[in-house]
């Protein structure tokens, strides 16, 4: 996964990280850290990147689907600036 590839929006980026836990069996807590902790802390973006006193509490729910093509993840809820953004995977 790389910041600077062709990307085409953040779909595809989400797609890649999941990728890495769904079909190369990366542990999910150090992919979620590549979008999350290690980035807030590259941007020193020291209210983000984690859930803890002091910081803001953006939330990102998944879900897992087993589907015939194997499992994947999909984005459930996320709750960020004080609101629910997205709930049961619609927003």
């Amino acid at each position: 996964v790389s910041s600077d590839a062709a990307i085409k929006g953040p779909g595809t980026m989400t797609a890649q990280l999941l990728a890495l836990h769904t079909r190369h069996g990366l542990p999910l807590a150090d992919v979620l850290a590549l979008a999350t902790t290690n980035t807030a802390r590259v941007l020193r973006l020291d209210a983000k990147g984690a859930l803890a006193a002091g910081k803001a509490a953006d939330v990102l729910v998944l879900a897992r689907d087993d589907g015939p093509d194997g499992p994947a993840l999909r984005v459930r809820d996320v709750w960020a600036r004080g609101g629910r953004l997205v709930q049961d995977g619609e927003s």
